[in-house]
């Protein structure tokens, strides 16, 4: 690896954000009852130590949704790009499936499916065995558009992550999408209450 690497983070730049942890997570028990000055004061901590994940929540919603010629001449939204890329694996290849993957309603996926479709990138055909699904398959030019969101992605991330290497280790990056993965889950589990 690169020798300018920082294998770690600067912790005194974190220091107010490991005493909130340490005082008002670790070692307290919150009451939704407090009164409202302690509240107010909690939050305003609470609040502050959250708003790098709202920041970043927000800036990769936007991005998320910014179209993109990927190479081939059509513009697609990111979700567009992956949904195409899923379309190649026999797995991902119905809409249940892409709206289970995606977290998203059957209509929803519908809804890019049929913008897939209207700009060529797709076809749909009748199942065979559910006469209610249809099966999809990428067209020649929905190929060429996967392979080129495919080869786009892969010198984005490697780039991306280039960057963030210089800042933190692997072991910290593998840190940081672990923590990703399980706030995830928290969040699943809250919505299933």
């Amino acid at each position: 690896m690169n020798e300018t690497l920082n294998t770690s983070i600067d912790l005194a730049k974190y220091q107010d954000q490991l005493e909130v942890y340490e005082k008002e997570v670790i070692s307290t028990w919150v009451d939704e009852d407090e009164d409202i000055e302690l509240t107010a004061e909690r939050y305003k901590q609470l609040n502050n130590i959250m708003q790098p994940m709202y920041n970043l929540i927000l800036s990769y919603s936007k991005y998320f949704s910014i179209r993109k010629d990927y190479g081939t001449g059509i513009e697609l939204t990111m979700i567009e790009a992956h949904i195409l890329q899923d379309i190649t694996d026999p797995e991902y290849q119905t809409a249940s499936a892409l709206a289970k993957k995606w977290k998203r309603t059957r209509s929803a996926i519908s809804q890019i499916i049929t913008k897939l479709e209207n700009k060529q990138l797709i076809e749909r055909t009748a199942n065979p065995s559910d006469r209610k699904s249809y099966d999809l398959k990428l067209t020649p030019l929905g190929q060429e558009t996967a392979l080129a969101h495919s080869r786009y992605d892969n010198v984005d991330i490697v780039k991306t992550h280039k960057k963030l290497f210089k800042k933190f280790s692997p072991v910290e990056m593998a840190a940081f999408f672990a923590i990703c993965e399980s706030y995830n889950e928290i969040l699943e589990e809250n919505q299933n209450l």
